[in-house]
């Protein structure tokens, strides 16, 4: 994970300092800016480094410098050498433990054994073994060097080699896993003890083969140490064709470790003639230059894994507390969502593809009288509390859910008391995130008031539309939402052409302004209006009727709608004309 990812996934935090490269451990493209500028930088460093062997060689040679040094400087110099040696050794199978890269088993696996053959070496060439082994002192002294740096050089060279084939990408870079810390365990057991092997074999050879007196040459002086010399050059340019050196800070002290052994080999140590003399001196001192080169990769490569463990304790304490705030709000929301549906009206079930209930809603107690452990259980099923007579399709439905679209219909049940409700029931299928189906979530919700006032307003319809006087009614601004068909038949009209319409379409012009005025004053106040009123058929025909009108008001006091009863009185009304004029203009009166 990169970190700018880890930027993004972690806003709320404070910004975390972008991370180093880690010895051994290609950084990928983290640093992909500054690699051009480090990689310039540290090819001068390679070229100054060999600059330097170059004016040493030269100083180192007769007549340019003298230094001569002794026996007691020689061990001393190899005691220091031994340490450093068996430190770098130590620390680099301990990153090993840690990253589990070979090449830094390889690298603890031949300092390890060259501490060993350093110490033998600082041994038998001190002042009080003159004498006391088979071999002579000026036979000593250089092969055990040789085989020291011989020893060196071949690890070397297989860290070296392990990096060229790209086989130590450490862990965290997404080229190749690390090892398996059983395999890595195995590797570094086998590892240590054929190093191990080797320097008692190497060892052994001092102590029972004689040693042949070392080749010096005026021309190529010690020609035995080229071997050495050229598998420290093989090395370093195997280093620097697998490019590691470029980003990886423990490569690059490992390269210029390289270049100064190759150089001493060489340069110093192959042009000397004589034990202790300046070339001799120098060449012991560059090694112990190369040592604390390699000492120094290990330092920064420890520094840099600490580091990065802190970076990463402290992207993991993020993401723990990330993770442990989320569950707590998605135990929140769990709770929050069991309380609802356990709290809620309807009864909630779930039903899985096979019709097992797996989960039932404590309203089942209020619907039905019975307990959610008893659907649980299986005591009690849904098919058990149809009603007789319902269709046969219901059983089906909740004995075996399909995946089939939202459904939602109606059913009676009769409960625990023996009591009929009706229930409405809305069900839908249930997927997981990879769309498989899980079953159908139900919604049962007791309709039996509703059904009750259904059947109570049909027979109510029935009554208005069977009555013998006319029913109109109107919502709360006067416009007609029903008229019966009785009414239809007085006035001639359809309920297609008075549906929306106000009831002036039946204005015969006989009332004036004021009468309709006192008329909405009784109405706006709640009141009940009653009168007789002139209205004209569709025809055109006058009639007159007795008008009551009622207004409804609904649950907050607000006029909803209003009703009027309406009696044709035409009848009447002619007939109390008939006498009124009998009564008044009779010639017998």
């Amino acid at each position: 994970m990169t970190h700018a990812k880890l930027a993004r996934l972690l806003p709320h935090r404070r910004p975390l300092p972008p991370p180093r490269a880690t010895p051994g451990v290609a950084m990928g493209d983290t640093a992909a800016p500054d690699l051009t500028r480090s990689a310039r930088r540290r090819v001068l460093s390679y070229g100054a480094t060999t600059a330097v062997l170059a004016v040493l060689t030269v100083a180192s040679q007769p007549g340019v410098a003298a230094w001569q040094g002794s026996v007691h400087l020689h061990t001393l110099m190899e005691a220091l050498a031994t340490l450093l040696a068996l430190l770098v050794g130590l620390m680099g199978l301990v990153q090993y433990a840690a990253l589990r890269s070979p090449l830094f088993l390889y690298v603890g696996s031949g300092f390890l054994g060259t501490a060993m053959l350093d110490g033998y070496h600082a041994v038998v060439t001190s002042a009080p073994m003159i004498g006391a082994l088979p071999a002579a002192h000026e036979r000593l002294v250089p092969w055990s060097w040789l085989a020291s740096r011989l020893f060196l050089s071949l690890w070397l060279l297989l860290a070296a080699f392990c990096l060229w084939r790209q086989r130590c990408i450490a862990p965290g870079n997404g080229s190749v896993p690390a090892e398996l810390p059983e395999r890595a365990t195995a590797r570094l057991w086998a590892t240590v003890t054929a190093a191990f092997a080797t320097v008692v074999l190497l060892i052994a050879t001092f102590l029972v083969i004689p040693l042949p007196p070392p080749h010096v040459q005026a021309a190529l002086g010690r020609s035995q140490e080229w071997g050495p010399g050229v598998l420290f050059v093989v090395s370093a340019l195997m280093v620097w064709r697998s490019d590691h050196w470029r980003d990886d800070t423990f490569t690059h002290w490992l390269l210029l470790a390289l270049i100064v052994s190759a150089g001493l080999q060489l340069g110093p140590m192959a042009t000397s003639h004589a034990l202790h003399d300046t070339a001799f001196n120098i060449a012991h001192l560059l090694k112990k230059a190369s040592y604390c080169l390699v000492l120094t990769g290990l330092l920064i490569a420890f520094y840099d894994a600490y580091t990065a463990r802190n970076r990463q304790a402290l992207i993991l304490a993020d993401l723990t507390a990330q993770l442990r705030d989320t569950q707590e709000r998605l135990q929140q929301q769990e709770r929050w969502l069991q309380t609802v549906v356990d709290n809620s009206v309807d009864w909630e079930t779930w039903l899985s593809p096979k019709g097992e209930l797996l989960y039932c809603g404590p309203a089942c107690r209020v619907l039905t009288g019975y307990e959610p452990e008893d659907f649980l259980s299986g005591r009690v099923s849904m098919v058990d509390l149809l009603a007789p007579g319902e269709p046969i399709e219901l059983g089906r439905h909740f004995l075996h859910p399909n995946d089939g679209p939202p459904d939602s219909f109606d059913l009676r049940i009769v409960d625990k008391n023996g009591q009929v409700r009706w229930l409405n029931h809305a069900c839908t299928p249930i997927y997981d995130a990879s769309g498989q189906f899980l079953g159908r979530r139900g919604s049962n919700r007791d309709i039996t008031e509703r059904k009750t006032e259904e059947v109570r307003s049909r027979v109510l319809m029935a009554a208005i539309d069977r009555a013998p006087v006319g029913v109109v009614i109107t919502d709360a601004q006067a416009r007609i939402q029903y008229v019966n068909p009785h009414y239809l038949m007085v006035t001639g009209h359809t309920s297609a052409e008075l549906i929306g319409r106000t009831p002036a379409v039946w204005r015969s012009g006989r009332h004036d302004a004021r009468f309709y005025a006192t008329m909405w004053e009784t109405l706006r106040a709640h009141l009940t209006w009653s009168g007789e009123i002139c209205n004209r058929r569709k025809t055109g025909e006058e009639f007159w009727e007795h008008l009551q009108i009622t207004p409804i008001t609904d649950a907050r006091g607000s006029v909803a709608a209003f009703v009027a009863i309406k009696r044709d009185i035409t009848g009447q009304r002619r007939e109390r004309e008939e006498l009124f004029h009998l009564a008044n203009h009779d010639p017998l009166t």
